[in-house]
């Protein structure tokens, strides 16, 4: 990874942004954002046009803000990068869409490194291509002190890929409910890092008052290599979901859509993305937690606590996977983990009604969860802390 990076670090290390001017660093990040088919007129004019080859468009927003979503500590500006990407993708797709076109809008502190912006631009670019979707343009700023946060905002496209959208609103009594994707890992990887877990293939004992910059840990004499691995890719979708696109992607082309009724992303946790569905849709989701079993046997090695680990899969976001309703045939990328039923709007857990938050809301105070109270991991050894 380190050589496919070295392109992407075009600048001294000592380089920071207010070193530059905005026409540098952009002219730096160009390269690569190469237009594809889509693309009449790329970035480098007041505004990019694209072919529109449908009279409707899929359209979403989201932001990232350091502190908050990520920590550069943690995450490398590629995985940054890849993450915000993957959490707008995942918004098209969900509405049955294709991705289309990216617009990036960056607001930096003046003293960040020049090769951040770089990589940053390059792992959006990166993932990207994967579902060949463009980059066609955005902006970039400074503000503040040298002690602002970073804060990205991308704005998406996607093509319907079919005249019936998939939209939240559209759940049915006698649906069964589904999910593609994992839950759980994404809030798992963060209750690591909160808890000063850094995990790495080479037993290297690293601080926590170092940057690691995602390079993985902290561990006990006696952790296993399940337990191992099973932290090492809950810390990795952490700092860069991986949601099913393809998979649905392909599910969407190739399966009857009679069948399809609602789906969405589920970005702040189950329980609070199904209240959502429920309340667009005025149905009750029932959701039942032996459908949910490989979820959570999936942390149990590294946590050993069920009640833990069914809450991460149950509240735990920003797995990015997809919560559908289907009236008949399920796609193979899903698998049931519940029904629709009529009657008041809410979601119900094993037949009792759900009560709380079900997840993270940003508007509440409760933007990010912090570590659990109380609770050690079974494989911490404070001698390595």
């Amino acid at each position: 990874m380190e050589d496919e990076l070295a392109q992407a670090h075009p600048f001294e290390k000592s380089i920071t942004i207010d070193c530059l001017s905005e026409g540098q660093i952009i002219g730096a990040c160009l390269p690569f954002f190469s237009a594809g088919s889509a693309t009449i007129i790329p970035s480098g004019d007041d505004a990019a046009v694209l072919a529109a080859p449908l009279q409707r468009y899929v359209i979403t927003t989201d932001m990232l803000v350091e502190h908050s979503h990520f920590r550069c500590d943690w995450s490398t500006a590629y995985d940054i990068g890849s993450r915000a990407a993957a959490q707008n993708l995942a918004d098209v797709v969900a509405m049955g869409a294709t991705p289309h076109g990216l617009v990036v809008a960056l607001a930096l502190p003046r003293n960040l490194s020049a090769n951040w912006v770089t990589e940053c631009a390059y792992g959006i670019a990166q993932y990207c291509q994967n579902y060949n979707c463009e980059v066609v343009g955005g902006d970039m700023t400074t503000h503040g002190d040298n002690s602002s946060p970073i804060v990205i905002s991308i704005t998406a496209t996607g093509i319907p890929l079919n005249d019936k959208l998939t939209l939240r609103n559209q759940a049915q009594p006698g649906d069964v409910v589904a999910l593609a994707g994992s839950l759980g890992l994404s809030r798992a990887g963060l209750e690591l890092y909160q808890q000063d877990c850094y995990l790495s293939g080479d037993n290297r004992v690293v601080t926590p008052s170092v940057p690691i910059h995602a390079k993985s840990i902290i561990v006990a004499d006696n952790l296993t290599t399940t337990t191992r691995l099973g932290a090492e890719a809950c810390q990795r979708i952490y700092r860069s979901p991986q949601p099913p696109l393809h998979d649905v992607l392909q599910a969407l082309t190739s399966s009857d859509m009679s069948s399809w009724n609602a789906m969405m992303d589920v970005s702040d946790g189950l329980v609070l993305d199904a209240q959502r569905m429920a309340s667009a849709s005025s149905v009750q989701i029932h959701l039942d937690t032996a459908l949910l079993t490989q979820h959570v046997d999936a942390l149990m090695p590294i946590f050993q606590d069920r009640t833990m680990c069914t809450d991460f899969v149950l509240t735990g976001g920003e797995d990015h996977s997809f919560l559908a309703t289907f009236a008949q045939t399920i796609p193979s990328c899903f698998h049931p983990i519940g029904h629709v039923r009529s009657g008041s709007a809410g979601v119900f857990i094993d037949g009792k009604p759900f009560e709380g938050v079900g997840g993270w809301d940003h508007g509440s105070g409760r933007d990010r969860p912090s570590a659990s109270k109380g609770f050690a991991l079974p494989f911490k050894d404070d001698n390595h802390l």
